[in-house]
């Protein structure tokens, strides 16, 4: 074990994965903005690591030697800004002043052939002091490296700690005076003239048509190999713009768009898929499908154990890699939300193939975890549902602001339907079908949706709902010409109808003191089911009556026609003895004065204000 220690010093595990840890200096942790390089190799085996192990560890010494490179040109203080130049530095920028000059040639060709415009609108020179032009030149070009955006991060921190003091180029030629016995600074002022020398002569061959500026290229080895190189910058450029990169957003849309042609897709669902994306995005740090590589998704597989809860609004101008949280932290997302992340990640990677657009979808490089198999939701017992509906807790139903939550739970209860399913109810869809009253659960409006395509059926209102006055309250609606039921709920695109009665439930539960993880509205539903198995219902009758897609044989004969006398019979099966005598005591009284279905004016002093 020690033996191995000393031949991988760098090599760390964590959570049975591999990892490449490296300490960066003190002295140049300010330049690197971290203590310490951490790169995990994506494999829980020992000799795949170690294989791995050199060339991610020679990488990490590579950026090390690039700070150390970038720190000892600042300890140099011999320039203004405290910066000094090598030949590779001095080199680029001559290119950089040369491609000005091209571009010049290039936009203002006619009017430098007919003697409008010449060397002197783009001469750096401008005075006799040819220190002092170097010099300005040199800080405007400092000024242009740091706003491009390709160039290297710790770069751009060295420059944005220049950019300070460089609040406006020096106008004083005294300034540079300390640079004249600097070799870097001679070398530089030296090849600058022999560039000006030639920028000069190329724009005046296009007035006057001689070679000299292909002459003095040729006998100038200095301008032969800027040329040359410029020439390659200039291809490379033209091959890179040939590659045309999709981004992702771009990749999504056209995604949805595909998926919704054979199947419609609930906007909820493309809106939850975007924000996960932009998750998984943010973690990587790449806008185009086309740079994600096989180490990306490992990496991704496990930085996004590390994600915050509800990052973009707790940390609206922050990096997301910059506050990951350590793994297993109370505040991190889910492992279901993880799940879903990396399955819209999947589904986006897929398409990106089946479009051509990258070879391989790394299935085999992404890790979604295993969920727990137990239910996410339980039913509620009969002492939960005491405590729900007691008539001293449970709201008015004669209420304007309480009679939605009055009968959504009731509905729910008696039917098993999903809380959006009857909330977004309308009073056109309470229909009679063979003299049996019944909920048409549907998607006919706009604003109406169901969860799938199972979802839309036709149930029968059960007996209890009837009692307690459901059918006479819609025919009051009716008379009063309201066209949702619940005509208080205020539709949103996120939640759609449901959202504020679901936030109302919650909060009514812990209220009661009902507060077991698994219990919410939806476990109605669940309720319902178990009634229904425990009334020894038919698989085919439940999922006719709740709309589920996968449950036993029954799918293979859902969507058909049952008769609704069946359907009605088997319905008045469920039953729950536990609240007899409470709904008795919720029933219809006549002598209240009923708000809810707008019968009555809102408010008397609304309208005595108006009177006066």
């Amino acid at each position: 074990m020690l033996q191995n220690r000393s031949r991988y010093p760098r090599l760390t595990r964590r959570l049975h994965v591999f990892y490449i840890r490296v300490a960066i200096p003190r002295i140049l942790q300010p330049l690197a903005l971290r203590k310490e390089l951490i790169y995990s190799l994506g494999t829980r085996d020992y000799y795949t690591a170690i294989k791995q192990y050199p060339k991610e560890s020679l990488a990490m010494d590579k950026f090390i030697d690039f700070l150390k490179v970038v720190a000892l040109k600042i300890s140099k203080r011999t320039h203004p800004f405290g910066i000094t130049m090598d030949d590779a530095d001095i080199d680029a920028l001559l290119i950089h002043r040369l491609e000005e000059v091209q571009k010049f040639c290039e936009d203002n060709f006619n009017d430098i052939e007919k003697g409008k415009a010449d060397f002197r609108e783009v001469s750096v020179f401008t005075s006799g002091d040819i220190t002092f032009c170097a010099g300005k030149y040199l800080n405007s070009y400092l000024l242009w490296l740091y706003q491009q955006p390709d160039t290297h991060i710790t770069l751009k921190n060295v420059l944005e700690k220049i950019m300070r003091g460089l609040t406006n180029i020096p106008t004083s030629p005294s300034t540079y005076r300390n640079l004249e016995t600097a070799d870097w600074f001679k070398s530089y002022v030296n090849k600058f003239q022999q560039v000006e020398s030639y920028n000069e002569k190329l724009i005046n061959d296009i007035h006057n048509t001689d070679d000299t500026a292909v002459k003095y290229a040729n006998i100038n080895p200095l301008i032969r190999k800027l040329t040359t190189t410029c020439q390659d910058i200039a291809n490379k450029r033209i091959e890179k713009q040939r590659k045309i990169k999709t981004l992702w957003t771009t990749l999504f849309d056209r995604m949805i768009t595909v998926h919704n042609l054979r199947k419609k897709i609930k906007q909820s669902s493309v809106d939850s898929k975007r924000t996960h994306l932009k998750t998984i995005f943010a973690l990587l740090e790449k806008d185009c499908i086309d740079d994600i590589t096989a180490e990306d998704c490992k990496r991704i597989s496990i930085d996004i154990h590390r994600v915050p809860k509800r990052w973009q609004f707790l940390y609206p101008n922050k990096r997301l890699n910059s506050i990951l949280l350590p793994i297993d932290n109370e505040k991190c997302i889910s492992l279901k939300t993880i799940k879903a992340h990396l399955i819209s990640f999947q589904e986006l990677l897929k398409f990106a193939v089946d479009e051509g657009i990258i070879p391989n979808d790394f299935k085999k490089n992404i890790t979604t975890p295993l969920l727990n198999k137990d239910p996410a939701r339980i039913g509620f017992s009969d002492k939960d549902l005491k405590k729900i509906f007691n008539p001293e807790t449970y709201p008015n139903r004669y209420s304007r602001y309480e009679f939605v939550k009055f009968w959504v739970p009731l509905i729910a209860l008696f039917s098993g339907a999903r809380i959006n399913e009857i909330c977004q109810l309308r009073v056109e869809d309470i229909i009679k079908v063979k003299g049996i009253w019944c909920f048409n659960i549907c998607d006919t409006h706009p604003k109406q949706s169901l969860k799938n395509k199972h979802s839309k059926r036709i149930v029968p209102i059960h007996p209890a709902l009837i009692f307690l006055g459901f059918i006479d309250f819609v025919k009051k609606l009716k008379t009063n010409k309201k066209e949702w039921i619940f005509y208080t709920i205020e539709y949103t695109k996120k939640n759609q109808f449901s959202g504020a009665v679901g936030h109302w439930f919650a909060r009514y539960l812990d209220k009661l003191g009902i507060t077991a993880n698994k219990i919410v509205f939806h476990s109605f539903r669940y309720c319902f089911e178990e009634h229904a198995i425990a009334k020894k219902i038919s698989t085919e009758v439940q999922n006719a009556l709740g709309g589920w897609a996968n449950k036993g044989i029954g799918q293979s004969i859902y969507g058909k026609n049952i008769n609704i006398s069946l359907l009605n019979r088997e319905l008045k099966k469920i039953d729950y003895p536990c609240l007899k005598q409470i709904l008795h005591k919720l029933a219809y009284d006549p002598s209240q004065k009923d708000f809810s279905t707008g019968d009555y004016e809102l408010s008397k002093k609304k309208t005595k204000k108006k009177e006066s």
